[in-house]
Protein backbone atom coordinates (compact mmCIF):
# COMPACT_ATOMS: atom_id res chain seq x y z
CA UNK A 1 0.00 0.00 0.00
CA UNK A 2 1.26 3.47 -0.92
CA UNK A 3 0.72 6.40 1.41
CA UNK A 4 -1.83 8.84 0.03
CA UNK A 5 -1.27 12.17 1.73
CA UNK A 6 -4.39 13.86 0.44
CA UNK A 7 -6.95 15.86 2.32
CA UNK A 8 -10.70 15.41 2.43
CA UNK A 9 -13.04 18.34 1.84
CA UNK A 10 -16.53 18.70 3.27
CA UNK A 11 -19.45 21.04 2.55
CA UNK A 12 -20.13 23.69 5.14
CA UNK A 13 -23.71 22.43 5.48
CA UNK A 14 -25.13 18.92 5.02
CA UNK A 15 -28.88 18.38 5.40
CA UNK A 16 -30.38 14.91 5.10
CA UNK A 17 -33.62 13.04 5.53
CA UNK A 18 -36.95 12.83 3.75
CA UNK A 19 -38.35 16.30 3.15
CA UNK A 20 -35.06 18.11 3.80
CA UNK A 21 -35.29 19.90 0.44
CA UNK A 22 -37.92 22.12 2.09
CA UNK A 23 -34.93 23.91 3.61
CA UNK A 24 -33.51 24.89 0.22
CA UNK A 25 -35.06 28.38 0.16
CA UNK A 26 -33.70 29.30 3.58
CA UNK A 27 -30.24 28.02 2.59
CA UNK A 28 -30.32 30.13 -0.56
CA UNK A 29 -31.09 33.24 1.44
CA UNK A 30 -28.41 32.59 4.04
CA UNK A 31 -25.60 31.61 1.65
CA UNK A 32 -25.94 33.94 -1.34
CA UNK A 33 -23.20 36.54 -1.65
CA UNK A 34 -23.64 39.92 -3.34
CA UNK A 35 -26.48 41.43 -5.39
CA UNK A 36 -26.19 39.06 -8.35
CA UNK A 37 -28.90 36.59 -9.40
CA UNK A 38 -29.30 33.01 -8.20
CA UNK A 39 -28.56 30.64 -11.11
CA UNK A 40 -30.33 27.28 -11.21
CA UNK A 41 -29.09 24.22 -13.10
CA UNK A 42 -31.83 21.61 -13.56
CA UNK A 43 -31.89 18.35 -15.43
CA UNK A 44 -34.88 17.96 -17.81
CA UNK A 45 -36.73 15.53 -15.52
CA UNK A 46 -36.60 18.02 -12.65
CA UNK A 47 -37.91 20.78 -14.88
CA UNK A 48 -40.66 18.71 -16.51
CA UNK A 49 -41.83 17.23 -13.21
CA UNK A 50 -41.78 20.67 -11.54
CA UNK A 51 -39.65 19.34 -8.69
CA UNK A 52 -39.11 22.16 -6.16
CA UNK A 53 -40.83 24.50 -8.63
CA UNK A 54 -41.89 26.77 -5.78
CA UNK A 55 -38.22 27.70 -5.36
CA UNK A 56 -36.81 27.89 -8.89
CA UNK A 57 -38.68 30.04 -11.37
CA UNK A 58 -38.48 29.52 -15.12
CA UNK A 59 -36.56 32.42 -16.60
CA UNK A 60 -33.19 33.54 -17.93
CA UNK A 61 -31.30 32.41 -14.82
CA UNK A 62 -32.71 28.87 -14.86
CA UNK A 63 -30.82 26.50 -17.15
CA UNK A 64 -32.30 23.14 -18.11
CA UNK A 65 -29.01 21.43 -18.91
CA UNK A 66 -28.34 18.78 -21.53
CA UNK A 67 -27.89 15.42 -19.81
CA UNK A 68 -28.24 13.33 -22.97
CA UNK A 69 -24.48 13.02 -23.24
CA UNK A 70 -21.48 13.29 -20.95
CA UNK A 71 -20.64 16.95 -20.15
CA UNK A 72 -17.95 18.51 -22.32
CA UNK A 73 -15.57 21.44 -21.99
CA UNK A 74 -17.27 23.08 -24.97
CA UNK A 75 -20.67 22.90 -23.29
CA UNK A 76 -19.30 24.27 -20.01
CA UNK A 77 -17.70 27.22 -21.83
CA UNK A 78 -21.01 27.90 -23.59
CA UNK A 79 -22.87 27.98 -20.26
CA UNK A 80 -20.22 30.25 -18.73
CA UNK A 81 -20.52 32.68 -21.64
CA UNK A 82 -24.32 32.76 -21.40
CA UNK A 83 -24.22 33.44 -17.66
CA UNK A 84 -21.61 36.17 -18.09
CA UNK A 85 -23.79 37.88 -20.69
CA UNK A 86 -26.88 37.65 -18.50
CA UNK A 87 -25.00 39.00 -15.47
CA UNK A 88 -23.42 41.75 -17.56
CA UNK A 89 -19.97 40.47 -16.65
CA UNK A 90 -20.70 40.45 -12.90
CA UNK A 91 -21.07 37.22 -10.94
CA UNK A 92 -24.10 35.27 -9.73
CA UNK A 93 -24.73 35.46 -5.99
CA UNK A 94 -25.29 31.69 -5.80
CA UNK A 95 -25.71 28.57 -7.92
CA UNK A 96 -28.13 25.70 -7.23
CA UNK A 97 -27.86 22.31 -8.96
CA UNK A 98 -30.92 20.04 -8.82
CA UNK A 99 -30.57 16.73 -10.63
CA UNK A 100 -28.11 13.91 -11.23
CA UNK A 101 -24.35 13.67 -11.51
CA UNK A 102 -24.08 15.47 -14.86
CA UNK A 103 -26.01 18.45 -13.49
CA UNK A 104 -23.75 18.51 -10.42
CA UNK A 105 -20.55 18.31 -12.45
CA UNK A 106 -21.68 21.08 -14.79
CA UNK A 107 -22.43 23.37 -11.84
CA UNK A 108 -19.05 22.67 -10.24
CA UNK A 109 -17.19 23.32 -13.49
CA UNK A 110 -19.09 26.49 -14.37
CA UNK A 111 -18.65 27.88 -10.86
CA UNK A 112 -14.83 27.77 -10.97
CA UNK A 113 -14.61 28.92 -14.58
CA UNK A 114 -16.66 32.01 -13.73
CA UNK A 115 -14.42 33.06 -10.85
CA UNK A 116 -11.09 32.05 -12.41
CA UNK A 117 -11.84 33.58 -15.84
CA UNK A 118 -10.52 30.53 -17.66
CA UNK A 119 -11.86 28.13 -20.25
CA UNK A 120 -12.76 24.80 -18.70
CA UNK A 121 -10.06 22.90 -20.62
CA UNK A 122 -7.46 25.03 -18.81
CA UNK A 123 -8.97 23.94 -15.49
CA UNK A 124 -8.77 20.19 -16.17
CA UNK A 125 -6.20 18.33 -14.09
CA UNK A 126 -5.14 18.62 -10.47
CA UNK A 127 -5.57 21.88 -8.53
CA UNK A 128 -5.60 24.24 -11.52
CA UNK A 129 -8.15 26.80 -10.18
CA UNK A 130 -6.63 29.44 -7.90
CA UNK A 131 -9.89 31.01 -6.67
CA UNK A 132 -12.99 29.59 -5.01
CA UNK A 133 -15.95 28.96 -7.26
CA UNK A 134 -19.36 30.58 -6.92
CA UNK A 135 -21.11 29.53 -3.68
CA UNK A 136 -23.29 26.57 -4.63
CA UNK A 137 -25.89 24.14 -3.33
CA UNK A 138 -26.40 20.55 -4.48
CA UNK A 139 -29.78 18.82 -4.37
CA UNK A 140 -29.30 15.37 -5.93
CA UNK A 141 -32.39 13.65 -7.33
CA UNK A 142 -30.60 10.39 -8.10
CA UNK A 143 -27.80 8.79 -6.10
CA UNK A 144 -24.58 7.02 -6.96
CA UNK A 145 -22.12 9.26 -8.74
CA UNK A 146 -21.04 11.00 -5.54
CA UNK A 147 -20.78 14.25 -7.50
CA UNK A 148 -22.46 16.06 -4.62
CA UNK A 149 -19.52 15.13 -2.37
CA UNK A 150 -16.46 14.97 -4.60
CA UNK A 151 -13.98 17.69 -5.53
CA UNK A 152 -14.10 16.63 -9.18
CA UNK A 153 -16.12 17.90 -12.13
CA UNK A 154 -15.72 15.27 -14.86
CA UNK A 155 -15.68 16.64 -18.42
CA UNK A 156 -14.88 15.28 -21.87
CA UNK A 157 -12.36 17.60 -23.50
CA UNK A 158 -13.96 18.79 -26.73
CA UNK A 159 -10.62 19.02 -28.56
CA UNK A 160 -8.78 15.91 -27.34
CA UNK A 161 -11.78 13.67 -26.64
CA UNK A 162 -10.19 12.67 -23.31
CA UNK A 163 -12.40 12.47 -20.25
CA UNK A 164 -10.72 14.35 -17.38
CA UNK A 165 -11.76 16.02 -14.16
CA UNK A 166 -11.38 19.50 -12.80
CA UNK A 167 -9.96 18.27 -9.50
CA UNK A 168 -9.88 21.04 -6.93
CA UNK A 169 -10.98 21.90 -3.41
CA UNK A 170 -12.53 24.99 -5.00
CA UNK A 171 -15.15 22.94 -6.88
CA UNK A 172 -16.84 21.42 -3.83
CA UNK A 173 -20.42 22.28 -2.95
CA UNK A 174 -20.96 24.55 0.05
CA UNK A 175 -24.29 22.98 0.95
CA UNK A 176 -25.62 19.51 0.14
CA UNK A 177 -29.26 18.50 0.68
CA UNK A 178 -29.94 14.75 0.64
CA UNK A 179 -33.72 14.36 0.41
CA UNK A 180 -34.69 10.70 -0.10
CA UNK A 181 -38.16 11.74 -1.30
CA UNK A 182 -36.57 13.00 -4.51
CA UNK A 183 -35.32 9.57 -5.64
CA UNK A 184 -38.58 7.69 -5.04
CA UNK A 185 -39.67 8.00 -8.70
CA UNK A 186 -36.33 7.00 -10.27
CA UNK A 187 -36.86 3.90 -12.49
CA UNK A 188 -35.32 0.77 -11.02
CA UNK A 189 -32.73 0.28 -13.78
CA UNK A 190 -31.37 3.83 -13.34
CA UNK A 191 -31.60 3.48 -9.57
CA UNK A 192 -29.50 0.31 -9.77
CA UNK A 193 -26.94 1.50 -12.33
CA UNK A 194 -26.23 4.67 -10.36
CA UNK A 195 -26.11 2.90 -7.01
CA UNK A 196 -23.51 0.52 -8.44
CA UNK A 197 -21.38 3.53 -9.38
CA UNK A 198 -21.16 4.29 -5.66
CA UNK A 199 -20.43 0.65 -4.84
CA UNK A 200 -17.61 0.55 -7.39
CA UNK A 201 -16.16 3.78 -5.98
CA UNK A 202 -15.94 2.14 -2.57
CA UNK A 203 -14.55 -1.17 -3.83
CA UNK A 204 -11.92 0.41 -6.07
CA UNK A 205 -10.70 2.61 -3.22
CA UNK A 206 -10.48 -0.35 -0.82
CA UNK A 207 -8.74 -2.64 -3.31
CA UNK A 208 -6.26 0.02 -4.42
CA UNK A 209 -2.72 0.85 -3.36
CA UNK A 210 -3.27 4.55 -2.51
CA UNK A 211 -5.15 4.36 0.77
CA UNK A 212 -5.36 6.19 4.06
CA UNK A 213 -7.55 6.17 7.16
CA UNK A 214 -10.01 8.70 5.72
CA UNK A 215 -10.54 6.90 2.42
CA UNK A 216 -10.82 3.50 4.11
CA UNK A 217 -13.37 4.67 6.67
CA UNK A 218 -15.66 6.34 4.15
CA UNK A 219 -15.32 3.55 1.57
CA UNK A 220 -15.93 0.74 4.09
CA UNK A 221 -18.98 2.52 5.43
CA UNK A 222 -20.40 3.08 1.93
CA UNK A 223 -19.71 -0.50 0.85
CA UNK A 224 -21.44 -1.96 3.91
CA UNK A 225 -24.48 0.28 3.55
CA UNK A 226 -24.87 -0.67 -0.11
CA UNK A 227 -24.50 -4.38 0.59
CA UNK A 228 -27.16 -4.11 3.29
CA UNK A 229 -29.48 -2.29 0.86
CA UNK A 230 -29.20 -4.74 -2.01
CA UNK A 231 -29.12 -7.84 0.17
CA UNK A 232 -32.39 -6.71 1.77
CA UNK A 233 -35.83 -7.85 0.64
CA UNK A 234 -36.80 -4.40 -0.65
CA UNK A 235 -33.94 -2.18 -1.89
CA UNK A 236 -36.54 0.43 -2.90
CA UNK A 237 -37.91 1.00 0.62
CA UNK A 238 -38.00 4.55 1.99
CA UNK A 239 -35.29 3.77 4.54
CA UNK A 240 -33.07 2.22 1.88
CA UNK A 241 -33.47 5.32 -0.28
CA UNK A 242 -32.17 7.39 2.62
CA UNK A 243 -29.31 4.98 3.19
CA UNK A 244 -28.40 5.03 -0.52
CA UNK A 245 -28.11 8.81 -0.53
CA UNK A 246 -25.72 8.65 2.41
CA UNK A 247 -23.71 5.79 0.84
CA UNK A 248 -23.31 7.78 -2.38
CA UNK A 249 -22.12 10.77 -0.37
CA UNK A 250 -19.64 8.70 1.68
CA UNK A 251 -18.22 6.96 -1.40
CA UNK A 252 -17.77 10.38 -3.01
CA UNK A 253 -15.85 11.54 0.07
CA UNK A 254 -13.63 8.44 -0.16
CA UNK A 255 -12.60 9.50 -3.65
CA UNK A 256 -11.45 12.91 -2.46
CA UNK A 257 -8.62 11.30 -0.50
CA UNK A 258 -7.84 8.34 -2.78
CA UNK A 259 -8.41 7.11 -6.34
CA UNK A 260 -10.66 4.74 -8.24
CA UNK A 261 -9.26 1.57 -9.85
CA UNK A 262 -9.56 -0.15 -13.23
CA UNK A 263 -13.32 0.02 -13.76
CA UNK A 264 -13.58 3.79 -14.05
CA UNK A 265 -10.72 4.36 -16.54
CA UNK A 266 -12.15 1.66 -18.82
CA UNK A 267 -15.64 3.05 -18.30
CA UNK A 268 -14.39 6.52 -19.26
CA UNK A 269 -12.86 5.14 -22.47
CA UNK A 270 -16.08 3.28 -23.33
CA UNK A 271 -18.19 6.33 -22.56
CA UNK A 272 -16.12 8.67 -24.73
CA UNK A 273 -15.77 6.22 -27.62
CA UNK A 274 -19.34 4.91 -27.76
CA UNK A 275 -21.39 7.66 -26.05
CA UNK A 276 -22.62 5.20 -23.43
CA UNK A 277 -23.85 6.70 -20.11
CA UNK A 278 -21.27 6.48 -17.34
CA UNK A 279 -23.18 4.26 -14.92
CA UNK A 280 -23.95 1.67 -17.62
CA UNK A 281 -20.40 1.87 -19.00
CA UNK A 282 -19.15 0.96 -15.51
CA UNK A 283 -21.00 -2.35 -15.60
CA UNK A 284 -19.85 -3.13 -19.14
CA UNK A 285 -16.30 -2.52 -17.93
CA UNK A 286 -16.84 -4.67 -14.84
CA UNK A 287 -17.94 -7.59 -16.99
CA UNK A 288 -14.58 -7.47 -18.77
CA UNK A 289 -12.72 -7.02 -15.48
CA UNK A 290 -14.28 -10.04 -13.77
CA UNK A 291 -10.90 -11.64 -13.04
CA UNK A 292 -9.69 -8.41 -11.38
CA UNK A 293 -12.82 -7.93 -9.24
CA UNK A 294 -14.41 -11.42 -9.03
CA UNK A 295 -16.39 -10.97 -5.81
CA UNK A 296 -17.65 -7.54 -6.82
CA UNK A 297 -18.63 -8.83 -10.27
CA UNK A 298 -20.65 -11.69 -8.81
CA UNK A 299 -22.34 -9.49 -6.20
CA UNK A 300 -23.39 -6.78 -8.65
CA UNK A 301 -24.65 -9.09 -11.37
CA UNK A 302 -26.42 -11.18 -8.72
CA UNK A 303 -28.19 -8.06 -7.49
CA UNK A 304 -29.12 -7.19 -11.09
CA UNK A 305 -30.78 -10.59 -11.48
CA UNK A 306 -32.60 -10.14 -8.17
CA UNK A 307 -34.04 -6.80 -9.32
CA UNK A 308 -34.70 -8.08 -12.87
CA UNK A 309 -32.34 -5.45 -14.29
CA UNK A 310 -30.73 -6.36 -17.62
CA UNK A 311 -27.13 -5.31 -18.18
CA UNK A 312 -26.42 -5.55 -21.93
CA UNK A 313 -23.12 -6.59 -23.46
CA UNK A 314 -21.01 -4.06 -25.34
CA UNK A 315 -22.04 -5.72 -28.60
CA UNK A 316 -25.72 -5.13 -27.80
CA UNK A 317 -25.28 -1.38 -27.36
CA UNK A 318 -22.60 -0.89 -30.00
CA UNK A 319 -22.81 -2.80 -33.26
CA UNK A 320 -19.74 -1.40 -35.01
CA UNK A 321 -16.30 -2.96 -34.75
CA UNK A 322 -14.51 -2.17 -31.52
CA UNK A 323 -11.15 -0.41 -31.88
CA UNK A 324 -9.21 -2.20 -29.14
CA UNK A 325 -6.03 -0.17 -29.52
CA UNK A 326 -7.90 3.12 -29.23
CA UNK A 327 -9.81 1.96 -26.15
CA UNK A 328 -6.60 0.75 -24.52
CA UNK A 329 -4.85 4.03 -25.26
CA UNK A 330 -7.73 6.07 -23.84
CA UNK A 331 -7.93 3.89 -20.73
CA UNK A 332 -4.24 4.00 -19.76
CA UNK A 333 -4.11 7.78 -20.12
CA UNK A 334 -5.80 7.67 -16.70
CA UNK A 335 -2.55 6.49 -15.18
CA UNK A 336 -3.19 7.28 -11.51
CA UNK A 337 -6.28 5.04 -11.18
CA UNK A 338 -4.58 2.25 -13.17
CA UNK A 339 -1.51 2.51 -10.96
CA UNK A 340 -3.75 2.56 -7.90
CA UNK A 341 -5.24 -0.76 -8.98
CA UNK A 342 -2.12 -2.54 -10.28
CA UNK A 343 0.87 -0.88 -8.62
CA UNK A 344 3.92 0.94 -9.92
CA UNK A 345 4.74 -1.76 -12.48
CA UNK A 346 1.28 -1.74 -14.06
CA UNK A 347 2.67 -1.45 -17.61
CA UNK A 348 4.28 -4.87 -17.23
CA UNK A 349 1.13 -6.47 -15.86
CA UNK A 350 -1.51 -4.75 -17.98
CA UNK A 351 -0.35 -5.21 -21.57
CA UNK A 352 -2.37 -4.58 -24.70
CA UNK A 353 -2.54 -8.33 -25.30
CA UNK A 354 -4.16 -8.83 -21.88
CA UNK A 355 -6.51 -5.95 -22.60
CA UNK A 356 -7.66 -7.65 -25.81
CA UNK A 357 -8.62 -10.75 -23.84
CA UNK A 358 -10.48 -8.60 -21.33
CA UNK A 359 -12.41 -6.92 -24.14
CA UNK A 360 -13.80 -10.24 -25.35
CA UNK A 361 -15.58 -10.67 -22.02
CA UNK A 362 -17.52 -7.42 -22.52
Amino acid sequence: MFEAFRGTTFPSILLSGAGSSSKLQSQIESLRVGPGPVVFFLDPFVANANILASIWVAGPFTFVVDVGQEPSTGYVDKLVSEIQDLCQRSLPSLMVAIGGGITMDLAKAVSVCLTNSQNSSKMQGWDKPTKSGIIKIAVPTISGTGAEASRTAVLTNTQSGLKLGINSDFTKFDCVILDADLISTVPTNLFFFNAMDAYLHAVEVLEGHYRNSFSDFFAKSARQILEDIFDSQDPRSVSNHEHLMMASYLAGLALTSSFVGLVHPLSAAIGVEYKIPHSLANLLALRGLKTHYPNTHDRIFGWADKLDVTVPSLGEVWNAETDASKLYSEMVKHELPVRNALGQDWQTDFTFEKFQLLLKEM
